[in-house]
């Protein structure tokens, strides 16, 4: 990855999640909130459509050069913000198996949905 290319993206992501996208419960209940607006509860239907609008917001703001994919650059940096760790070559095979990607292609937003479907 080039260095310019990474700090850029890191001042950028932290801009543009930080600190109004966090995930919250409240005691007793089964309803979950991610800031600003965004709520998901345990109705399938409402948590289905609020879920997708999410995930599309997620994408949206890891797609830093607006092309409506993203790159392996792109893509391993909201998996280094959502788990702590980078993918490695072999992670990112079986994610383009997974949702059925040539070898230069990269994530388009209905694949990265597709990823992250686990209904």
């Amino acid at each position: 990855m080039n260095s310019n290319r990474s700090i850029k993206s890191n001042t950028s992501l932290s801009s543009r999640i930080s600190p109004n996208f966090q995930m919250s419960r409240s005691d007793n209940s089964t309803d979950y909130s991610l800031s600003p607006s965004l709520s998901i509860s345990n109705n399938r239907s409402s948590f289905s459509t609020t879920r997708s609008d999410a995930l599309e917001y997620v994408f949206d703001l890891f797609d830093f050069d607006d092309n409506k994919q993203l790159d392996r650059n792109e893509y391993n940096l909201w998996t280094i913000r959502t788990t702590g760790e980078e993918i490695n070559d072999d992670d990112w095979s079986s994610i383009r198996e997974h949702v059925g990607l040539d070898i230069d292609e990269n994530v388009s937003k209905e694949k990265f949905l597709k990823l992250n479907d686990f209904n």
